[in-house]
């Protein structure tokens, strides 16, 4: 029973789409003149009332959460120029303005000099790059990209920050022994090709821990979409701009309520959007390791079950 209720709330139908589908149909209601809304009955509603609701608006919520679903993913495939864009742009930052003035940005010098602060700061904006940029692009194509960028000769001061380890050199290690294909010398393009290939081969052998992540940062990803598109619903309906005619003739029911705090509607679902932002990103990460992690145990349990001797590999990867 317990391990029912799991599988439910991880099925990616009913968490990753019906709830963002729901929040926007709330944000749709939210519109509507206080005056249409059967708010005063809601003293009477029984707890029978109450789940009815909350079903029909979990299967509306499903309905729209698949348009939700398109259309955070062709954002996501629109904007992968920006984000392409955005790294262009910092890497003529770093150049133009840091290298020129002899600013060292190795772990090790941002923990030995004394101006902290800069420093922090330094990291922080570094961190909310890169993790925007993994926001913004698909998920094969950050398994392509992160691959091509821990391998790249430029990037060898990374081991400082230990953002490289053992999996990336045991997954090399993997694929060339699986697949004959030495990543190292692939590009992005290449690895988003092949993608389809590792996945099979996973799903052959009933490895999908990593789909879980992937339900996740979709999850995260259709949040961020409707809150954002909230946000500005919101700032257009609240600011009068004479230029603009009214869209509605009525004040929105949240504003009503709202009363004079009403400027406060679109920052909570920008605030909102930037967080599950951020969280798609981060997710998005956890699924390449994941899906990295899982077929370097499947090519290791395959090969133990080959040289009959079990977990072997798995447990001399692990360190056990």
């Amino acid at each position: 029973m317990r391990n029912s209720i799991i599988q439910v709330f991880n099925n990616y139908g009913l968490f990753g789409k019906s709830v963002p589908g729901a929040f926007l149909l709330l944000g749709v209601v939210s519109f509507f003149p206080l005056d249409s809304l059967p708010l005063a009955e809601v003293d009477s509603l029984s707890f029978l009332n109450i789940a009815a609701l909350l079903a029909i608006l979990l299967i509306a919520g499903l309905t729209l959460g698949q348009g939700v679903h398109t259309i955070a993913d062709n954002f996501e495939k629109a904007f992968l120029w920006f984000a392409r864009l955005l790294r262009r742009f910092f890497n003529w930052l770093r150049v133009g303005l840091i290298n020129r003035r002899n600013i060292d940005l190795s772990y090790s010098a941002l923990r030995t000099e004394d101006d902290g602060l800069r420093n922090a700061a330094i990291e922080w904006i570094r961190r909310r790059y890169w993790g925007s940029y993994d926001s913004l692009a698909s998920h094969r194509y950050l398994f392509g990209k992160w691959i091509q960028w821990n391998f790249a000769k430029e990037n060898d001061h990374r081991w400082e920050t230990h953002s490289k380890g053992p999996l990336f050199e045991e997954f090399a290690q993997c694929y060339k022994e699986k697949f004959d294909i030495e990543v190292q010398k692939q590009t992005p393009e290449d690895l988003v090709a092949q993608y389809t290939l590792l996945t099979s081969y996973l799903e052959g052998s009933s490895r999908t821990q990593y789909r879980h992540f992937q339900s996740i940062y979709s999850f995260c990803r259709s949040m961020w979409v409707v809150a954002l598109a909230l946000s500005f619903a919101y700032s257009v309906t609240i600011i009068d701009i004479p230029q603009v005619p009214d869209l509605i003739r009525h004040t929105p029911a949240i504003f009503t309520i709202a009363g004079s705090f009403r400027w406060i509607i679109p920052i909570l679902p920008l605030l909102s959007a930037v967080v599950f932002f951020d969280a798609a990103g981060t997710y998005k990460r956890h699924f390449v390791e994941y899906l990295m992690a899982s077929f370097i145990h499947c090519v290791y349990e395959d090969t133990d079950i080959e040289d009959a001797s079990p977990q072997s590999r798995v447990d001399e990867f692990w360190g056990q």
